[in-house]
């Protein structure tokens, strides 16, 4: 008994340190996983560990999925390629193993949280202590904006990352706002501007998208449930103010904001050539779809028939820089057929369902941000994307209820 609680807690404190590098550095989260993977190893209990994910049916989803992804080497053609993207996708096998363990207190689901949130902070801080520097050397106010700004993050990850940030930030305050005290909400609504026009700055199409999602729930919420209109005006005075501000001092967020609106409206062929437009990806990669349903073209050859598909249809710049689909549901119906297509819708709809009974409005704030991206990218294919959705969603759908917990301020004293 010693030894299983000297394992939980050993689990506890990698996992810990998992949320906080994830927004940090996200490649450690491979050697973090491999020592989780260790220790679920080393703490044995086998029996309650099999009949943990007998119950688990979220995590069969997981299993099955790789498994589906497995099937698919046998008709790649590309075996390199497709032997890394199952190292990429490593933790659809390996997450739900390791959370097999977890059975952490409301105080540890707490922790955890705060982890999360330091880990984007301390991110945040370092991002623009960089892009300072940068400007001093260059001038260039452009080192504050999209990549350079999130640097060795692709700024649509990050955007991800911060707007869950956000989510937990809202919720809290949301939740909390007649027991906190008024110095709290001041902090906790700085924080919140502070991560908003962060978002902003990264000039992630969808990741504005979401933040507007998130604050427009946000204040509606606190304008319908505790009647603080005002409160909500203030947000939104900030929030938008700094952003015009920012518009007006900078031409880059202009030119991404119009290059997104040629994008939406963009359907002429003439342009078709040089265009990387979401919606000529998904039709390209429908067509790949279409003659191999049933199986996909296994994950090695995904991108090598979608490049002949563009060539096909004239899509130089596509085929030139050898685009994924940018649609995960799309993508798994093109790498694994239709087993792998129900296996990504039910990895949402399966949390979901969980969430909507128990009314745990987080999980669906999550469900909904990183569905969301997940229309735009195929978010499986890189390991920013893969790690973050397994780990978050799997320790979401184990303690769905300690979440809601705690969140609450009133209960400091739970520890089951």
């Amino acid at each position: 008994m010693l030894q299983q609680a000297k394992h939980a807690q050993i689990q506890f404190y990698l996992f810990g340190a998992l949320v906080f590098a994830l927004p940090v550095y996200y490649p450690s989260s491979s050697l973090i996983l491999i020592l989780l993977t260790l220790n679920f190893l080393a703490s044995g209990n086998w029996a309650e560990k099999w009949a943990r994910l007998v119950a688990s049916k979220l995590s069969w989803v997981f299993l099955f999925y790789y498994f589906v992804l497995m099937l698919g080497l046998a008709i790649t053609d590309n075996k390199s390629v497709g032997y890394f993207d199952m190292e990429t996708k490593l933790p659809l096998l390996v997450a739900p193993l390791v959370m097999l363990k977890t059975r952490f207190t409301v105080i540890q689901m707490r922790t955890l949280g705060k982890l999360f949130i330091a880990g984007s902070l301390v991110s945040m801080l370092l991002f623009l202590i960089l892009s300072v520097y940068n400007f001093l050397l260059s001038g260039d106010y452009n080192t504050f904006f999209y990549a350079k700004l999130s640097h060795w993050i692709h700024p649509g990850y990050y955007s991800i990352y911060l707007n869950f940030v956000l989510a937990i930030l809202v919720r809290y305050l949301t939740l909390n706002w007649v027991e906190i005290s008024t110095q709290k909400k001041l902090i906790i609504g700085a924080l919140i501007v502070f991560v908003a026009v962060f978002v902003f700055m990264l000039l992630a199409k969808v990741g504005v998208l979401i933040l507007f999602g998130i604050m427009f729930w946000g204040l509606a919420y606190l304008t319908i449930k505790h009647k603080r209109w005002k409160v909500s005006v203030v947000f939104l005075i900030l929030i938008f103010g700094l952003n015009t501000m920012i518009l007006l001092v900078n031409d880059l967020p202009k030119r991404r904001l119009e290059a997104f609106y040629t994008e939406l409206i963009q359907s002429d062929n003439s342009s078709i050539a040089n265009s990387s437009n979401r919606s000529v990806l998904w039709q390209a990669s429908l067509g790949v779809i279409e003659k191999n349903w049933l199986t996909g073209v296994g994950a090695g050859d995904g991108i090598d028939e979608l490049v002949k598909e563009y060539d096909r249809r004239g899509m130089e710049k596509a085929a030139r820089k050898r685009l994924n689909s940018h649609n995960q549901l799309i993508q798994s119906l093109l790498d694994s057929g239709i087993f792998g297509g129900i296996a990504t819708l039910l990895l949402f709809l399966i949390p979901a369902w969980q969430s909507v009974k128990i009314k745990n409005t987080l999980n669906l704030m999550f469900l909904f941000s990183f569905g969301t991206f997940c229309i735009i990218e195929s978010a499986f294919e890189t390991q920013a994307g893969i790690v973050f959705f397994t780990c978050i969603s799997l320790l979401f759908y184990e303690h769905p209820i300690k979440i809601k917990d705690a969140l609450k301020e009133n209960k400091d004293n739970f520890t089951t």
